[in-house]
């Protein structure tokens, strides 16, 4: 049929395993179902996308630019897909298909709030390191990432758009702590 759009989201890893216990199997989970889902699901899709002259996004992570010391596999395939999106959108942009990802921060959600907290019902220490590492002064909602890859998908919008990355983390990657 047609392919209008592939969003490469899904991610698998083994969170909070430290470094030094880190295993082949741990960092091949996160590479498998990260880098290499994201590149067999760009090469299996780019004729139809070609066809539709469509779009791809891929999720990065706020952890390709600040790697927590838990996330160690998860925050290299995350980097690995900004790079793998830099490198597509260039061979694919003249056939009229643009690739972006996005880069998440610490997103609202019922994973986050076991480790987090929530503003609005309390924080937990870990949750208010990262509310003070935020300029913004929050955690993401849903609208947030979902409004940035709204507009990425808008062929008039973003029509001249491709191969980016963009931190949808409230400023956290960019935050220099002074």
């Amino acid at each position: 049929g047609r392919i209008d759009v592939l969003i490469n989201n899904a991610q698998a890893s083994a969170s909070g395993v430290p470094l030094a216990t880190h295993t082949t199997e741990n960092f091949n989970l996160a590479m498998f179902s990260g880098l290499y889902a994201c590149f067999y699901y760009m090469k299996a899709c780019y004729p139809y996308l070609k066809e539709t002259r469509g779009s791809i996004i891929n999720f990065a992570s706020m952890n390709s630019y600040c790697p927590l010391t838990r996330c160690f596999a998860y925050a290299m395939s995350k980097a690995a897909i900004s790079n793998l999106t830099q490198s597509f959108a260039a061979y694919y942009a003249p056939a009229g298909v643009r690739i972006n990802a996005v880069a998440p921060g610490f997103m609202v959600n019922e994973r986050s709030k076991q480790y987090l907290g929530t503003v609005e019902e309390g924080l937990t220490k870990r949750g208010e390191r990262v509310i003070s590492h935020t300029p913004m002064g929050r955690f993401g909602q849903a609208a947030d990432l979902g409004g940035c890859v709204k507009w990425l998908l808008n062929d008039e919008a973003a029509a001249f758009v491709t191969g980016i990355t963009i931190p949808v983390d409230g400023g956290f990657s960019a935050y220099s702590g002074v």
